[in-house]
């Protein structure tokens, strides 16, 4: 048996069906090291298909003109060479570079305790001191042949797929469509990634957009990459971790738009405004427990809910959001507003609900909040952390904000819910921070119980690191 049959059976058994929910957390893994294994096996291939290569090329020699540039570059039998990224990630590429593919992932580690005024626990549940994984994620990603692919999982609890797409080129100048599950349009802070957020957890208002979702999205930049837009269709729920979603009409259209109309010195100074929305259409006759209902907690994944209209039978549903941020060197200033409104299938009037927030930051050793296609990315420090020997202090940050939630609306009373955070970020080096949060949340008709309002007090501390 030739090694590029072997290779193959090796690669499909690693898809041999399994049962249970360990199962598939095993079987998800395994497609993420299949993906990155691709160049490899594509490699292996034309190296043992070099030398017959050769001599049909040879044999053409007097019909053909010059040689394909990637043939001169590397030799038909070069393996696939593995490098690592900035980060470290593992990186492995086809000796043509028509196949290549990246592996990594991210850890990150909470420990939350606080309290809860007696009467507010009452109705929302008391808040427990714990630890958890707030976020396990392994990836693979790369490119076939200039169609780009991710796959990522998350195994923080019962494995879920975060991420599985294709991205083809489009037409239009500087753009791209993307096939599969993703991130949906909405929000500065919703598509500022999880290992870039100041805060140890996104503001309320991120609770009203959804995250990821099936479909199709054509995403692109123009203006010098100025401006940025996204729009795409999708299902409007996903059943389970595998990203299977069934129901007759249940689609929805999120679209985004982005400008920075003033910068300078690169991102170090820049002003950006933007703008998204969403209409969804809901099946209005799942029973209460499948229908849709805005439960949160105070922006604390450990705390109870502090605000919950109950089970809403709507038809649709309209989202709204305007952005605004500012970077001026060692200072980030950034605001957002959402409105959500819910069009009701009989019987009540249709509630329109609101978040905001406001947020500031300031690093005290100089660096800057990185920009880059509408969101924000990776804060490096100037010196980093180095254990063993002699390094920098890293990159320190102090943090605020102010954010609000408003559920109580044509006769929903979901509550109220205003919290203050403030925090400190110790970014060691660009892969490894230290996040301490001190959230107060006041409640107003709790988990929407009239007369029902008090105070809770939180504190998160993360570690974090991604590669």
């Amino acid at each position: 048996m030739s090694r590029a049959r072997a290779s193959e059976r090796d690669l499909t058994a690693l898809f041999v069906p399994v049962r249970g929910a360990k199962g598939s957390g095993v079987l998800l893994l395994a497609l993420a090291g299949a993906l990155l294994a691709l160049p490899s096996l594509a490699a292996q291939h034309r190296a043992e298909r070099g030398p017959e290569r050769v001599r049909a090329q040879a044999g053409r020699a007097g019909e053909t003109a010059a040689p394909r540039p990637d043939s001169v570059r590397k030799p038909p039998g070069a393996r696939a060479p593995r490098t690592s990224g900035v980060r470290g990630a593992l990186r492995s590429v086809s000796a043509d570079e028509d196949v290549d593919g990246r592996l990594g992932g991210r850890i990150l580690f909470d420990y939350s305790a606080g309290g809860i005024d007696e009467r507010v626990a009452e109705v929302t549940g008391p808040m427990e001191d714990g630890t958890e994984f707030r976020r396990a994620r392994l990836f693979a990603e790369g490119t076939l042949y200039g169609i780009g692919y991710k796959f990522q999982v998350d195994v923080a609890g019962a494995p879920d797929i975060n991420d599985m797409y294709l991205e083809f080129p489009s037409p239009l100048p500087n753009s791209d469509v993307k096939v599969g599950k993703f991130k949906e349009d909405l929000s500065l802070v919703e598509r500022t990634s999880s290992k870039y957020i100041t805060f140890a957890a996104r503001p309320l208002l991120t609770e009203f957009t959804g995250g990821r979702d099936l479909g199709v999205r054509l995403g692109g930049r123009a203006v010098g990459g100025a401006f940025t837009y996204g729009v795409g269709g999708y299902r409007a729920t996903v059943d389970d971790a595998l990203g299977t979603s069934r129901g007759d009409g249940e689609y929805k259209g999120t679209a985004r738009v982005t400008y920075v109309p003033w910068s300078r010195d690169g991102t170090r100074r820049l002003l950006h405004v933007g703008a998204s929305g969403s209409v969804a259409r809901l099946d209005a006759d799942l029973p209460p427990a499948e229908q849709p209902t805005e439960a949160h907690e105070p922006e604390v994944h450990l705390a109870p809910d502090f605000v919950d209209t109950g089970p809403l039978d709507a038809e649709r549903a309209t989202q709204l959001g305007l952005e605004l941020a500012l970077v001026y060197d060692a200072v980030s200033i950034q605001a957002e507003s959402l409105r959500k409104h819910y069009d009701l299938d009989a019987g009540r009037a249709d509630p329109t609900f609101g978040a905001w927030y406001v947020s500031g930051s300031y690093v005290l050793t100089g660096e800057h909040r990185p920009y880059e296609g509408g969101a924000f990315g990776r804060l490096r420090p100037r010196e980093s952390v180095r254990a063993g020997e002699e390094g920098g202090v890293g990159a320190w940050e102090l943090a605020a904000r102010y954010s609000t939630m408003d559920l109580a609306d044509g006769g929903r009373a979901g509550g109220q819910v205003q919290t203050v955070t403030l925090g400190v970020n110790w970014y060691l080096n660009p892969a490894v921070r230290i996040i301490a949060n001190y959230v107060l949340a006041t409640a107003d008709a709790a988990a929407g119980t009239a007369g029902v309002d008090g105070d809770g007090r939180f504190v998160t501390v993360r570690f974090q690191a991604d590669f």
